[in-house]
């Protein structure tokens, strides 16, 4: 039944590809390899459609194709597509990757752009991204974060984060420091064959809130607000446990970045439903489920499939409340200029 159940799949997938416009792959053994992106063969696999079809048009390709696997695969999926694109286009391919994802383009790229050229090169990959995204194209300063703290060692968190400040950050939630604090969390690790697969830090419940309370002023709100994406990780989707880890902080406004986060990584990990995101905060005390909501709207409208529903998030809210949900739901709303 399993194998029937698996040829069903592959037919199924297959078929929509035709729809789609995209290219038919007929043979058996390409379909299997583009289940598998832990392997160098899947790497392989989209060094030549991009030296078949053109970078763009493999990146559509592969957008399509990924949009059938899980949450998880497809953001590491992305990470292989990102390296393909910087070895096959150098900077300029940054200007092909986009939102999709969880921007698992950026970090691939910027992974292997940083090992490549080096530290001195940020100022030049921040410009790129400046003059393709804007200032607010703060999904491609995240790529760089990670790519900084890979080409450093998980080691020299500090020396990371000090390099974030050749970059473009108007956001301080969001951009190189929040890449950063990611690649922290969640490092990528090789495995045998050839391909990546992401190693979230253990979980110690003396040490619930890893580098955030130590890290310099400048740098904690990035920090708390990347938790939520950890933890869900590390201790399972246990949302009400968050909850409770962000209440304890005694700052206020550290405890609110970490409830955004953790709705942030609940609108992620709810593949965007609005129904679910809204019954998990919803069991949640007021302030808490104010900002699991306003995480949950941005986790929404980043991703261009789901904008349109973010919103939804916010409006069941009475008067201020929801007015807080729609600000503290946008990242426009937290430029520093």
């Amino acid at each position: 039944m399993y194998g029937l159940q698996k040829r069903v799949v592959y037919i199924i997938l297959a078929m929509s590809l035709v729809l789609l416009g995209v290219f038919v792959m007929t043979s058996g053994k390409d379909l299997q390899i583009l289940e598998k992106i832990e392997t160098k063969e899947y790497r392989e696999f989209w060094v030549s459609r991009v030296d078949k079809v053109g970078a763009l048009e493999a990146y559509e390709e592969f957008k399509q194709i990924n949009e059938s696997v899980s949450i998880g695969n497809q953001h590491l999926a992305s990470h292989v597509i990102g390296d393909v694109l910087y070895e096959k286009e150098g900077i300029n391919g940054v200007t092909i990757c986009d939102l999709s994802f969880g921007f698992g383009c950026f970090h691939g790229f910027f992974g292997v752009a940083l090992s490549t050229e080096g530290t001195g090169s940020v100022s030049d990959l921040d410009t790129a991204c400046v003059n393709s995204f804007g200032v607010l194209g703060t999904g491609c300063m995240h790529g760089i974060g990670h790519g900084i703290l890979e080409f450093f060692g998980y080691d020299r968190l500090d020396d990371a984060l000090d390099m974030c400040g050749d970059t473009t950050q108007v956001v301080s939630i969001l951009g190189c420091t929040s890449g950063v604090f990611m690649e922290y969390n969640t490092p990528l690790e090789e495995t045998n064959g050839g391909g990546l697969v992401t190693r979230p830090r253990l979980f110690d419940e003396k040490n619930a809130y890893g580098p955030c309370i130590r890290v310099d002023d400048q740098y904690k709100e990035s920090c708390y607000f990347e938790l939520g994406s950890w933890w869900a990780l590390s201790i399972g989707e246990d949302w009400k446990r968050m909850e409770g880890l962000c209440a304890r902080l005694s700052h206020t406004e550290n405890a609110k970045f970490c409830m955004l986060g953790v709705g942030y990584s609940l609108g992620n990990m709810s593949d965007y439903n609005v129904e679910n995101i809204s019954s998990v905060c919803d069991s949640m005390d007021r302030e808490s489920r104010l900002h699991c909501r306003s995480g949950s709207h941005f986790a929404l409208w980043s991703n261009p499939m789901y904008r349109e529903d973010a919103a939804n998030l916010c409006d069941v809210l009475d008067g201020n409340e929801k007015g807080v949900c729609l600000e503290e739901g946008r990242p426009d709303s937290w430029v520093n200029f």
